[in-house]
């Protein structure tokens, strides 16, 4: 029942849009009558725009109501932009002649601007999804967590966009790596330090990687053993930090009294933070 009002509102929205092109002809086009002594035929000439106007108005906001939604609304403008620019190249307009050009020129461009963002949304939708899809299948899994949660002093519908830095030990056993991006966040579930997801990655290129935060009921058997796994880490976490802070100084205080090397304590500190879950 939904689509077939959706259907509707399109073809209703549609006509709308035709029937506003319609009016700006005529009416652009009647322009040059102004300077005309036939008073009379001028009026003849743009009755029918005059008429079209509101018929077009109307048609086109019960279509955006219906269903049609955002494609008639850029409809809507496309339909002013493409009569404004008709009426100047195939009409007389008079001094007006260079009107229809400019203001149907940007009627224009705002009605398919949406429709090119729109466009390039979904490009990089589609982008991100195979590349979710390539990695699941093909990259190094492993439990990554978060060490760093950066602010990066920008918002974007209100949500912010983060920084975040996520260390990743591989399931096979693997050298420990370390990830990070910059990501929008939703307001209410901003990743914490500590926290432990899956992470799927090109161990070649350090920006190709992914990390699960959310489960679908579908998805697949091994994505699943992931997130069991990084559950099953987050919980096994120790509940206190002081244990980790109380080593972290001992090494640094190792490493300034130059009993440790730079190359050793860097492994030293790595081992103990992948021994703590960190």
């Amino acid at each position: 029942m939904l689509g077939r009002i959706r259907i509707a509102g399109l073809l209703v929205g549609l006509i709308g849009n035709g029937a506003m092109a319609y009016a700006l002809y005529t009416l652009l086009g009647g322009a040059g009558c102004a300077t005309s002594l036939n008073a009379s035929a001028c009026e003849a000439a743009m009755t029918p725009g005059m008429i079209a106007l509101p018929i077009g108005i109307i048609l086109s906001m019960i279509g955006i109501f219906m269903g049609g939604g955002f494609l008639v609304f850029c409809g809507l403008f496309l339909a002013i932009g493409l009569g404004s620019m008709a009426a100047s190249a195939f009409t007389n307009m008079g001094e007006m002649q260079s009107f229809g050009w400019i203001f149907g020129g940007m009627f224009a461009f705002f009605g398919l601007l949406p429709l090119f963002l729109v466009r390039g949304l979904k490009a990089g939708a589609v982008k991100k999804a195979l590349q979710a899809k390539r990695l699941v299948e093909s990259g190094t899994r492993g439990v990554g967590t978060v060490i760093q949660v950066n602010d990066t002093g920008m918002t974007i519908n209100d949500d912010p966009r983060v920084e975040i830095v996520v260390r990743v030990v591989p399931v096979d056993g693997g050298a420990t790596v370390e990830r990070r991006k910059k990501v929008v966040v939703p307001r209410v579930a901003i990743p914490r330090v500590g926290e432990r997801h899956p992470v799927w990655y090109d161990p070649a290129d350090a920006s190709d990687w992914i990390m699960g935060t959310q489960m679908s009921e579908d998805a697949p058997a091994e994505v699943k053993e992931m997130f069991a796994r990084a559950g099953a880490s987050q919980a096994e976490k120790p509940a206190s930090d002081t244990g980790l802070v109380e080593e972290l100084e001992r090494l640094d205080a190792l490493r300034r009294s130059d009993a440790l090397t730079p190359e050793e304590y860097a492994r030293a500190k790595n081992a103990l933070l992948d021994r703590m879950g960190r």
